[in-house]
């Protein structure tokens, strides 16, 4: 007895180690091959949710064996098959015919997670049934189940703090599962008691070993060709901000993070026309330019050839500039290295804090298609602009949009970005049309935009440069009165869409994401129907597994539904504030997860050991869910009070009520603790989805705390309206 004592919960922990590892790894693979939007996480993270809950709904057969080998086969299963998973994400955009530097499409974006991670998945929740199923047989006074989920979650702690602070910020993602077979499959060598399993264990651990420690580099090169097929030669490694890929093919070199094209060696174009209108635009020689989140592909080479003045390049991720130094054969990777030329590696909000006196900052920026994108589009961020510019200081940014192709979105998109540019600088802004829209902000005066090519071309011309994007082979074509009066009208008249972004009402990232979507061939209702057949037969899966007498389990069942709903939605809410106010990456993404389940440890135990009602249990968790939401109001009023270790104590603080609610409802309830672990995860599943969906349709966090708020309501009345009933008898059912 003692021995399976032991046993149960070390074999609890390991899976819940396997568990986050596995989830962190490759949703971070999946956000790289979907160029880091969060429609990508949401999407992985419910088939995830969806799928596990499936797996712990799964009855095994009577006559079954639950022993110890049974269970390190599993673990070793799902460690085999999130490899074949990170095999088959790599692959996917090959699979899909899309082009580097393409989108995933909407519909593949949001059903292929389910395929790649059905085996991950519901391996993982039937790995936490079988462990159920022992500790009751092991642990016969119903906490069995509850130290399962306690242990569980202290295994996700340990796999958190060591993907934050050791593997994510070196490792590739393959390496990182090789290592992890390796040492799960040697574990299981060591305490199996069959010798069959013990060589087959051996065998798995020495092959994954091999790979890890000697043909690290090969398997990677493998990998990397499956994912870009037919480059020339590809090099790709990992950053705190997405996988950082230079691909060279028929001469020509791009810089891509996370899928995107960043930089292309010919970008000319863009290099003329984002330094040599603004620099002509200046009543005087500029003493102090800026650009932010860029400066790739000759951008450099074009100041300097106008400017004498210093050169402060603002990059939150340096990564892609190291490793662009190691490459002599592009003329454009190693403008970094020039004199008058300062990288800082700093977010940018943090950045214009701190310095002013600017007479040019170029927004080198992809499309806000991530919430950590959108806040440089936000008014919060242009102000600080505002305020470190000149007096006759400009900004220019391009919207990446060609104003002769404007959709509905497109067009929607580019009024909100063009009115929260109105809101900062007034009058004066002007709008360049082109196959790229650039829009133009200024402390002082501005010319109209018809005269703007006689007053480049004049520039130039003292100075003797010749150029041909932003001379007059080009620009006079490009400015034309029509086509500046048109853009005019479309981008500055009155209209609804006069709407401004700010940080904690993306409109701009909500905008762009609906834009993305309606490339997409699959019409929205037939989207938003399979998801709903999808959750409808997970639910359904955990009907068909509820015991003869169901009337008794609707209240735990609601309240389980409010708990899932109100975690994941909270649980998803602190990351979008850590990219919103922070900028952040992966690490402290992986720092959170571990903490929420360190949360859920702590609280499981503390519910099981104390063993309190069930009603002060539900007050306790209700009222801090709700001290939470009005925290997050607070910190989305005053977002510069939101530190960190401040969105760390919160999530912390979601998975300790979470867990000691969890875990009461399943003490009364013996035999269901996978059931409620099921149904706990489907709905988890449905409020990530239910958040994100408010964000493109009205993105207003404050609007989702109020909604939390609302929730906890409805549990607490609930609870005390059967506080005197059989649920609520603490330990007897």
């Amino acid at each position: 007895m003692e021995n399976a004592r032991m046993r149960t919960p070390i074999l609890s922990a390991l899976l819940g180690f396997i568990s986050l590892a596995n989830q962190i790894v490759l949703i971070r693979e999946y956000i790289a091959q979907c160029q880091g939007s969060e429609i990508a996480w949401v999407a992985f993270l419910s088939a995830w949710l969806i799928l596990t809950g499936i797996g712990a709904t799964v009855r095994s057969h009577p006559g079954a064996r639950h022993d110890d080998d049974a269970i390190w086969s599993l673990l070793v299963a799902q460690c085999l098959f999130a490899l074949l998973s990170l095999i088959l994400l790599r692959a996917i955009r090959f699979a899909l015919d899309v082009l580097p530097g393409e989108s995933i499409g909407l519909i593949d974006a949001l059903l292929m997670p389910l395929p790649i991670l059905a085996p991950v998945c519901i391996i993982n929740g039937l790995t936490f049934r079988l462990l159920a199923v022992q500790s009751e047989l092991g642990i016969p006074d119903r906490r069995g189940p509850s130290y399962i989920y306690a242990f569980e979650a202290a295994g996700g702690i340990v796999a958190g703090a060591t993907l934050r602070f050791g593997l994510l910020i070196t490792v590739p993602n393959e390496r990182t599962l090789l290592l992890q077979l390796a040492i799960i499959s040697l574990s299981a060598a060591l305490f199996s008691r069959q010798s069959f399993y013990r060589t087959i264990f051996a065998l798995v651990c020495l092959c994954s070993g091999a790979s890890t420690f000697v043909a690290a580099e090969r398997v990677t090169a493998v990998l990397n060709k499956l994912e870009w097929p037919g480059a020339d030669s590809v090099r790709s490694r990992e950053s705190p901000y997405g996988r950082i890929t230079i691909r060279t093919h028929a001469g020509e070199t791009s810089l891509l993070i996370n899928h995107a094209l960043i930089a292309h060696s010919n970008e000319s174009s863009k290099a003329e026309e984002l330094t040599h209108i603004p620099l002509s635009l200046l009543p005087k020689p500029a003493s102090a330019i800026c650009i932010i989140e860029g400066g790739y592909a000759g951008m450099i080479r074009e100041i300097r050839r106008r400017s004498t003045a210093p050169i402060d390049v603002v990059l939150r991720n340096s990564m892609p500039v190291k490793t662009l130094r190691n490459r002599t054969s592009d003329s454009f990777c190693n403008e970094f290295d020039l004199p008058r030329v300062v990288v800082h590696e700093d977010d940018a909000m943090g950045f214009f804090r701190r310095h002013q006196a600017y007479d040019l900052i170029i927004l080198d920026l992809p499309p806000p298609l991530t919430i950590a994108g959108s806040r440089f589009y936000s008014i919060e961020f242009l102000s600080l602009l505002r305020r470190a510019l000149s007096p006759d200081g400009i900004v220019i940014l391009r919207l990446n949009i060609d104003d002769n192709y404007l959709n509905r979105e497109n067009l929607r998109f580019a009024r909100i970005v063009t009115h929260t540019f109105r809101t900062v600088f007034g009058d004066m802004i002007r709008l360049i049309p082109g196959e790229t829209v650039d829009l133009i902000g200024s402390g002082g005066e501005l010319p109209d935009c018809a005269s703007i090519p006689r007053i480049v071309q004049n520039a130039l011309a003292e100075q003797s440069l010749e150029t041909f994007y932003a001379g007059e082979g080009y620009l006079p074509f490009r400015c034309g009165p029509e086509r500046c009066a048109r853009l005019d009208r479309m981008l500055l008249g009155k209209s609804d869409d006069c709407e401004k972004s700010t940080l904690f009402r993306p409109l701009a990232f909500s905008a762009a994401i609906r834009a993305w979507l309606s490339f997409s061939r699959t019409p929205g209702w037939l989207i938003t129907l399979l998801c709903v057949l999808i959750i409808a037969g997970a639910l359904a899966t955990c009907a068909t597994s509820l015991p003869t007498r169901r009337n008794i389990l609707l209240l735990p069942f609601v309240s389980l539904s409010i708990l899932g709903l109100t975690q994941m939605i909270l649980l998803n809410s602190l990351l979008c504030l850590l990219q919103i106010i922070h900028g952040d990456g992966y690490l402290n993404i992986a720092l959170l997860l571990s903490l929420f389940s360190a949360g859920l440890s702590i609280g499981a135990l503390l519910s099981t050991l104390l063993d309190i009602r069930l009603s002060r249990i539900a007050s306790i968790s209700h009222l801090a869910f709700v001290t939470i939401a009005l925290l997050l109001i607070r910190c989305i009023s005053r977002s510069e009070d939101a530190s960190i270790p401040l969105i760390m104590s919160l999530g912390s603080i979601t998975g300790l009520a979470g867990g000691a609610f969890f875990t009461a409802w399943s003490r009364l309830h013996a035999g269901l603790t996978s059931l409620f672990y099921a149904l706990d995860l489907i709905v988890s599943a449905i409020g990530a989805m239910l958040l994100i969906g408010v964000l493109l349709i009205w993105p207003d966090f404050r609007l989702v705390m109020i909604a939390i708020i609302g929730l906890q309501a409805i549990g607490l009345i609930m609870v005390y309206r059967r506080a005197g009933r059989r649920e609520d008898t603490g330990g007897v059912q």
